[in-house]
């Protein structure tokens, strides 16, 4: 990774952040919506902090998300570290390329 290349994390974040105004939500309505504190979702979407499965999974509802793309990004191991493979999706992510992660059709 490069020296002002973004982490995993950030890129995470800043898509869940970007996600998140396009449906015209608050940081803490999102809170509500998902069911957690005001502080996780600072937390996830300033790349603080790793997401947790259960919260991808609410907040892939709550942000209309067609598929588990969000889930699998999800932290799995105990030192909440993201793999090359993860951070090719994100990458992909913040260029715009929203093929991995959709939203639902209405």
């Amino acid at each position: 990774m490069e020296a002002n290349e973004p982490s995993a994390l950030e890129l995470l974040g800043s898509f869940l952040k970007r996600n998140r105004e396009e449906l015209s939500l608050t940081r803490e309505e999102l809170a509500n919506r998902v069911e957690c504190k005001l502080s996780d979702v600072i937390e996830v979407e300033e790349g603080r902090t790793p997401l947790s499965k259960g919260m991808a999974l609410r907040l892939q509802e709550v942000l209309q998300m067609r598929d588990d793309s969000l889930y699998n990004l999800a932290s799995t191991d105990t030192k909440h570290r993201i793999d090359e493979r993860r951070r090719g999706i994100l990458r992909d992510i913040s260029a715009g390329n929203r093929r991995n992660i959709r939203r639902k059709s209405k």
